[in-house]
Order: structure tokens, then C-alpha cells, then sequence
């Protein structure tokens, strides 16, 4: 059964949040728990003639990654990631958890360099760090000269 305020959210963000027109690429980034509101986004940009996919991390990921992963595993950004952002007009982020204290027991220094690696760390990306999006933009900002989170 379809929750009928996630159905009008999915609508709103595509609609107002997005204006997503027909043949725009849309991405929709979740962890698992936010699929339901995932799916509507999906629906809604169906329904506006986009063309959206969706990109679900399973949660226990980024634990295993900081806790076991060595430094270059935690500064790695994989290539295709770094390619589709340019191919993608519009992306919605979910940001949900589960589980609030996953990454509670995990070093903060290598907890850190999870994050510069998420954030494209400038000395990965020729100085560049994309910025998060907002409801109303259509591709990723670049900060210049910023440090890294």
C-alpha cells in the first residue's frame, strides 16, 4: 500500500523541489531504509518524463569500511562516480539511518578520511570538492578554495 504523504512528497520534490522536465537523468541516493520515499521519487519521476535509477548503500558498509579498510580504501572514489556526476541532471539524497550509532565505536581519524573520500577529496578531484545539493539545484556545485569537511 502506497503511504499517500509519501506519494505527495515524491510528487513535490520532483515537481517543485527539482522541476524535473522529460529525458533528465535523476538519481536517487538512499540507504535502505529510506526506500519507500525512494520509490516514490521514482514514481513521480516517471511520471515527469525523466529518466531516474536509484543508488541504494546498504548501511553496514561505511562501518566495515572505516573499521577494516586501509587508508587508500578510505580515500577511494570510484571512477564511475566521479564520471556520472557529470552525466546527471538532478539528484535527490535521502539521509536516513537505522542504525544512529553505527559508526560510534570507530576511530574518529579514519572516520575523517571516510568522509574527505564521500566528499571527493581535493586531492582527488584536481582541487574540486562537490557540494551537497539543495532541493532547487540541478547538478552538483563545485567549491573552490574550501577546505575539506
Amino acid at each position: 500500500m502506497v503511504d499517500p504523504r509519501l506519494a505527495r512528497l515524491g510528487e513535490l520534490i520532483v515537481g517543485y523541489g527539482l522541476t524535473l522536465r522529460p529525458g533528465m537523468i535523476f538519481r536517487i541516493d538512499t540507504p535502505y531504509v529510506g526506500v519507500p520515499l525512494a520509490i516514490e521519487l521514482y514514481r513521480a519521476g516517471l511520471r515527469a518524463g525523466a529518466l531516474p535509477y536509484a543508488n541504494v548503500e546498504l548501511e553496514q558498509l561505511p562501518e566495515i569500511l572505516v573499521r577494516d579498510g586501509s587508508e587508500e580504501q578510505l580515500d577511494f572514489i570510484p571512477p564511475a562516480a566521479l564520471g556520472e556526476v557529470e552525466m546527471v541532471d538532478a539528484i535527490a539524497t535521502i539521509w536516513a539511518e537505522g542504525n544512529t550509532r553505527a559508526l560510534t565505536g570507530a576511530e574518529p581519524d579514519r572516520h575523517a578520511l571516510r568522509a574527505l573520500g564521500d566528499g571527493c577529496a581535493p586531492h582527488r578531484c584536481d582541487g574540486l570538492r562537490l557540494a551537497a545539493l539543495d532541493a532547487g539545484d540541478r547538478r552538483p556545485r563545485r567549491r573552490r578554495g574550501r577546505r575539506p569537511l
